[in-house]
């Protein structure tokens, strides 16, 4: 496999992920003292194991949760490379409040044992519905 090939199969990896709540699968594509952090109209900051674990507290709160992300813009620079990359996700807190956003991944990527990993993703939200109340 390409290393542009590994590195949108790693981006692919956590958006599946975190579609089907694989909280191990979320805690594999990091390195150890990885960063993530929203911006925009979300503000979070995760470091290390800390980053699957509040992860999992989110998707855990929610009913349903679902992220569509595009292919990636990528340069690599040796075992470093940066990636940024669409995502729209939508999902329900409960069955009547639904909600949808849409922003940019920018990734900085890093080898580990031989293995792409997310140094640090940052989620710069554009968009955030306001949430939707859905009469049943």
């Amino acid at each position: 496999m390409s290393e542009y090939a590994a590195i949108q199969n790693l981006i692919t990896r956590y958006t599946l992920a975190v579609n089907r709540k694989d909280y191990d699968a979320i805690a594999d594509v990091f390195a150890p003292d990885a960063t993530w952090d929203a911006v925009g109209r979300v503000q979070l900051s995760y470091k290390g194991a800390e980053i699957a674990e509040s992860i999992k507290e989110t998707l855990e709160r929610l009913k349903d949760l679902f992220q569509m992300n595009c292919a990636a813009q990528i340069e690599i620079d040796g075992d470093r490379a940066t990636a940024q990359s669409a995502m729209y996700e939508f999902g329900a807190v409960d069955d009547r409040i639904h909600f949808g956003q849409t922003g940019i991944y920018e990734d900085v990527l890093i080898k580990v044992g031989g293995e792409w990993k997310f140094a640090s993703r940052r989620f710069v939200c554009f968009y955030r519905s306001p949430p939707r109340v859905v009469e049943s």
